[in-house]
C-alpha cells in the first residue's frame, strides 16, 4: 500500500512537472512570437528611418562687418546732339582819334552741337559697414546623405539576422 501510494505521489509529481514544462514552453514560444514581431518592426523602422529627412530652422542673428574696395575702370562715350541758342547784346569798345567808344552789337545766332564725349572713370569705391542679419534658415538634411545612414543599416541586417535566428 504504501509502494502504490509513494507511486502515485510519483505519478502525481512526473504529471506536475510535464504540466509546468508544458506551461513554461508554451510561454516561451509566445515570447519567441513577440520577439520575431518586435525585431521585424524594427527592422522596418530602420529602413524607414534611412529615408527620412532631418529638418532643422537654424537661427542666425548676428552682426557682420563688411570691408570691401571695388576698382571702376570705365570707358563711357556720352553723344552730344543738341543745339546753343545765343541772344546777347555784346558791348565792344572801338578805340577811335577822338577816344574809346562803346559799340553795342546785338548777337542772335544758333550753334548746332554734334559730336561724342569720351569720359573715362578711373576710381575706387570703399564700403565699410556692418549688416544686421537676423535670418531663419530652414535646413533639410536626408539621413541618406549622413554618417548615420551606414549604423542604421547595420543595425537592420543585425535585427534580421537575429529574427531569422529565432
Amino acid at each position: 500500500m504504501a509502494r502504490s501510494c509513494s507511486m502515485l505521489v510519483l505519478y502525481a509529481l512526473m504529471g506536475l512537472s510535464l504540466a509546468l514544462h508544458v506551461v513554461t514552453i508554451g510561454g516561451a514560444l509566445m515570447v519567441r512570437g513577440a520577439v520575431k514581431e518586435e525585431l521585424s518592426t524594427l527592422a522596418d523602422q530602420m529602413a524607414s528611418a534611412e529615408l527620412q529627412t532631418i529638418h532643422v530652422d537654424v537661427k542666425l542673428k548676428q552682426d557682420i562687418p563688411v570691408s570691401a574696395t571695388f576698382p571702376i575702370q570705365k570707358s563711357v562715350v556720352i553723344p552730344v546732339n543738341t543745339t546753343v541758342n545765343i541772344d546777347q547784346v555784346i558791348a565792344v569798345p572801338i578805340n577811335t582819334p577822338l577816344g574809346t567808344a562803346t559799340i553795342n552789337v546785338p548777337l542772335k545766332t544758333s550753334v548746332p552741337i554734334n559730336t561724342t564725349v569720351p569720359v573715362s572713370i578711373s576710381d575706387t569705391l570703399t564700403v565699410n559697414t556692418t549688416v544686421n542679419l537676423d535670418v531663419t534658415v530652414p535646413v533639410n538634411i536626408a539621413v541618406a546623405d549622413t554618417p548615420f545612414v551606414d549604423l542604421l543599416r547595420t543595425l537592420r541586417k543585425h535585427l534580421t539576422e537575429l529574427n531569422q535566428k529565432f
